[in-house]
């Protein structure tokens, strides 16, 4: 894929985004070539967990200690059920 139709896909996926979040829902997206990856992410107002940590996922480009970084940070934030997080607010 040249750079030029990247470039226009990546306007697409951008677009399909924000008319998602227009009718009020979430859209995250992840696409991946050979010269790397574009993240889209469109939440929607108060949106869910699943939504904002596979943005945290997309965003995080492949490293663990900056997804589980952002995840303990929304957790603090939002509130969470986790058995792991809870551990960790523990630790010294």
């Amino acid at each position: 894929m040249t750079e030029g139709q990247s470039d226009e896909f990546s306007d697409e996926i951008k677009a399909l985004g924000e008319r998602i979040k227009a009718l009020g829902g979430s859209f995250v997206a992840l696409v991946e070539f050979d010269e790397g990856s574009e993240t889209t992410a469109c939440l929607a107002e108060g949106a869910g967990p699943a939504a904002r940590i596979t943005r945290y996922a997309a965003l995080s480009a492949g490293n663990v200690d900056n997804l589980f970084m952002a995840v303990q940070r929304d957790g603090k934030k939002h509130g969470h059920n986790s058995v792991y997080l809870s551990m960790l607010g523990r630790l010294p």
